[in-house]
């Protein structure tokens, strides 16, 4: 018993030993890492101050940016960054971006692809699926080629899914499901999604 109160007895002042240097290291490494602050807040004092040429506005703090998509002349889709308030996207951001891409291209070289006249009634998520319903402008108006009819619906699909929960879209007019562009266009009777 005596022998191991001595070995315990022994540890601990080995310990406590390991400890005080330990803490002495530490203590001289934190009094010159402040003796070297206070010197940089020294020769800060004798440098000039910079200021900002302008203030960052509360609005400016607030501003997002989105894609839209839009066809360029070659029949491409081109994106197009719009700056949006945070809090007017938090609100309803697929109705914003759906009628951003209603009203058009701000690039003057970009072309509308979602036809003339066209209102957006509603939109609705379910899951990853996104039911947009049109009005019937969007059939009645849109073009009679198949590879515009596409690039329409990419041009949804792209903008929308950038707000990354969406993985399709489901396309109604005036509250109906319908098959497709004028009966022989481009099929919209179900979920679209494009890679």
């Amino acid at each position: 018993m005596r022998k191991k109160l001595i070995v315990f007895s022994i540890c601990l002042i080995i310990i406590i030993g390991v400890l005080i240097i330990l803490f002495k290291s530490n203590f001289i490494q934190v009094e010159v890492s402040n003796n070297e602050n206070i010197e940089n807040m020294e020769n800060m004092n004798n440098t000039e101050k910079v200021t900002p040429e302008e203030e960052i506005s509360d609005k400016q703090l607030r501003t997002s940016s989105v894609k839209l998509y839009f066809c360029d002349k070659e029949e491409k889709l081109e994106e197009e960054s719009r700056e949006i308030d945070v809090k007017e996207l938090m609100k309803d951001p697929y109705k914003i971006i759906i009628n951003m891409l209603i009203e058009g291209p701000k690039n003057v070289e970009n072309e509308k692809l979602i036809p003339d006249g066209t209102k957006l009634n509603g939109v609705e998520r379910i899951g990853e699926v996104l039911t947009i319903d049109f009005s019937k402008e969007f059939i009645d108006n849109c073009s009679k080629d198949i590879n515009k009819q596409e690039l329409l619906l990419k041009s949804i699909v792209y903008s929308i899914m950038e707000l990354r929960e969406i993985e399709a879209i489901k396309i109604l007019i005036e509250g109906k499901e319908v098959k497709s562009f004028n009966n022989n266009g481009y099929d919209l009777s179900g979920e679209i999604s494009f890679e």
